[in-house]
């Protein structure tokens, strides 16, 4: 790689500094690395603004990700092939320059033509003949934590000297808490009250429960009263790692209800949360029920021929755009989108 170079065009320091963070980001980040990021990002506006206007081209790149396919049909000169890489290779540190210049040349020839921005994409909304199903984001703390959330989730953020609050009001989501004993991190959801110091875990807002799920670490759960707002709160639970506390919303005293859980049960509990799925020399079918098991949004294979086709490509688990586009575009399918969110796929 060392002897290829790449035309980074009129990309300021900044951008530059934006790309490399947008890469090490896609590979994952400790929990000091986010904070580093949440710093350089709340330095100054600019920063923010070229890391959103990075990251968004970058993740318009995932639908054409480790494109190619098993199949008769043309290609698509659109689509773009990316090598691909298991994520528990290693990866040497020379290649983040290769990697970060890369994407920089990709996003500078994306941003002519992209004018859709992630502020307003909707979970399910129609745009002229296109339905848009909103990714799923990461929201990034100033203490560093990070916040994953599911499609609908809302939070409010009160941070104090003494304490990290976050008010779960609606949906689902999944915090990453960075260490500090001197502000607990608490996460309050109708009169449920988590409280971490340095931990993950998974919280569901239901209309008539609280669940929530430990992944890594421990977390003290405590419930107040339904019958009096003077009734006392319950006495702290501990959470451990692979248990799960449910909170039934209806009941009077509203007691946790804790029970461990197989580690297979809750990977598939926590399947809503993005991951890369590579696919090799599969079959359509196959690929339409991995997305069906991770999204809210199902798709029906009405012509069964559609089963048949076969394809190798790597999709983020959440962009199902990118996957019907891509569909659309080499397999000569066509998606009609239900009233009730339902995709069914037929042949032209």
């Amino acid at each position: 790689m060392s002897g290829e170079s790449f035309d980074l065009g009129d990309l300021t320091p900044v951008e530059h500094t934006a790309v490399d963070w947008v890469t090490r980001v896609e590979c994952g980040l400790t929990l000091d690395e986010r904070a580093e990021l949440d710093e350089w990002l709340n330095a100054s506006p600019e920063h923010r603004e070229a890391y959103d206007e990075i990251r968004w081209d970058w993740e318009e790149l995932d639908r054409l990700a480790g494109y190619h396919v098993n199949y008769d049909s043309s290609e698509d000169p659109d689509l773009i092939v990316r090598k691909r890489f298991s994520p528990i290779e290693f990866v040497p540190s020379e290649y983040w320059k290769f990697i970060a210049s890369a994407a920089a040349v990709l996003v500078v020839a994306l941003s002519v033509s992209l004018t859709l921005k992630e502020d307003n994409r909707e979970t399910f909304a129609e745009s002229d003949d296109q339905v848009v199903v909103e990714r799923i984001g990461t929201r990034d703390l100033k203490d560093g934590s990070a916040v994953k959330l599911n499609r609908g989730a809302e939070i409010e953020v009160a941070f104090s000297k003494s304490e990290r609050l976050v008010r779960l009001s609606q949906g689902e989501a999944h915090f990453m808490v960075a260490k500090d004993a001197s502000r607990p991190f608490v996460v309050l959801v109708s009169g449920v009250r988590l409280r971490a110091v340095g931990t993950e875990f998974n919280v569901r807002f239901a209309e008539d429960q609280v669940d929530v799920i430990v992944t890594e670490g421990t977390v003290s759960i405590a419930t107040e009263g339904q019958e009096s707002s003077k009734s006392e709160d319950s006495a702290d639970a501990l959470l451990e790692e692979n248990h799960r506390a449910i909170v039934d919303l209806q009941s009077a005293d509203r007691i946790p209800q804790i029970e461990r859980i197989e580690t297979s049960v809750m990977k598939e509990e926590l399947l809503w949360q993005p991951e890369l799925i590579d696919f090799e020399n599969v079959s359509l079918g196959i690929i339409v029920e991995e997305f069906n098991r991770r999204n809210p949004f199902k798709m029906v294979i009405v012509d069964a021929s559609i089963n048949e086709a076969r394809m190798s490509s790597v999709f983020w688990s959440d962009n199902l755009n990118g996957f019907i586009r891509l569909l659309e575009s080499n397999f000569s399918v066509r998606a009609e989108w239900g009233e009730d969110g339902t995709i069914y796929l037929f042949t032209n």
